[in-house]
């Protein structure tokens, strides 16, 4: 609860215990010390003697002190001893309409206006009554500079970087004059903010470096990783048709029994296996097969692949029969290369990702 909500709650236990007294006749510094206390309203308003104000607001004339209308003259009674002149009629007494009539239209005007004056007092009364009650909550007690010191030092010794509590403390520190007391506290406390900024910066840029070293040691670790799955992958054989291929081995070489490789091409050799899968004859041949570089450059086995000893050969496979044998491309030097197997009029095509 705030200090206006209290004031509300106090004029509530006010008109309960203190009939006529509100919180604007009581001592502001006496309520909201005792609010400062964490004293309810209740006890504060219940007690015998309140703290007034020495002087007493002025209470403007209410206008219930002036009646607006004089009242109706009183009616005239008929003393119990003297008998009615029409006691003896026969005749029931039925008293005038008009004069009734009157008397009754009186009386509620009457009623009416002092209803009326009654809740214009009402509203007057709280009106001022919040006036006050809201001059009384807004009031802020300025910090003394030893205060100020002290907030700073508190902040400083539970800080853990946050920058808007660095900001905060600064700004109230460079409000304590040189010529105050605490100014001296004040500029060492400030040194002391400083350092611990200038502190808690580095180990944050030490800590983002070292992440950043972390995350890419880690990138590295994931491509080793998926070089090797590949690694392990072209090895089996794979394949959506009749025809899979393998590829158990995949090196570099610059230069065959005939020729040399220049600048930055190399000679490929891949040994490559076909097997059939399919339920018909398949017909294996290495002019099936083309290798592509990372750049899109496609080669056909180089005419060298014929002078091997176990290239790969020509062959009709039968139902689960399969084949294999070295090949040989002429690219550039690369990290992966993808090679396909044309299946054409005989067998399915296989795409696999070659990693020397």
């Amino acid at each position: 609860m705030d200090f206006e909500g209290w004031i509300g709650h106090l004029t509530s236990v006010l008109q309960a215990n203190h009939p006529g007294v509100t919180p604007s006749m009581i001592d502001a510094n006496a309520m909201y010390q005792a609010f400062a206390n964490g004293v309810s309203p209740e006890t504060f308003g219940s007690t015998p003697t309140l703290p007034l104000k020495t002087t007493p607001p002025p209470v403007a004339p209410s206008p219930v002190d002036k009646p607006l209308v004089q009242p109706p003259p009183a009616i005239p009674t008929v003393p119990s001893d003297t008998k009615p002149a029409w006691s003896d009629s026969t005749k029931p007494f039925t008293p005038k309409k008009s004069s009734l009539s009157g008397m009754h239209i009186a009386l509620a005007v009457l009623g009416l206006l002092l209803v009326i004056v009654v809740v214009a007092n009402l509203t007057t009364t709280g009106s001022n009554s919040g006036s006050n009650t809201n001059a009384l909550a807004t009031t802020e007690i300025p910090m003394t500079d030893e205060q100020k010191v002290e907030k700073a030092k508190i902040a400083l010794s539970t800080w853990t970087g946050d920058e808007s509590a660095y900001s905060e403390s600064k700004g109230l520190l460079s409000t304590i004059p040189k010529g105050s007391k605490s100014s001296k506290d004040a500029l060492a406390l400030a040194d002391k903010w400083e350092a611990r900024k200038k502190e808690a910066d580095k180990h944050k840029a030490e800590k983002a470096k070292a992440d950043e070293a972390l995350q890419k040691k880690r990138e590295r670790q994931e491509a080793l990783d998926a070089i090797k799955k590949e690694k392990e992958d072209m090895k089996y054989f794979t394949g959506d048709g009749d025809t899979n291929v393998a590829v158990p081995g995949v090196k570099l070489r610059n230069s065959t029994e005939s020729h040399e490789a220049r600048g930055n091409s190399t000679f490929v050799h891949v040994f490559v296996a076909v097997k059939n899968v399919g339920s018909d004859t398949i017909h294996a041949n290495p002019n099936d097969f083309t290798l592509a570089d990372s750049d899109g450059n496609t080669a056909s086995p180089d005419t060298d692949t014929y002078g091997l000893t176990n290239y790969f050969n020509a062959v009709n496979l039968s139902p689960g029969q399969q084949t294999s044998g070295w090949l040989i491309f002429y690219l550039k030097k690369d990290k992966k290369y993808i090679l396909t197997r044309n299946g054409g009029l005989s067998g399915s095509t296989v795409t696999k990702t070659i990693i020397p």
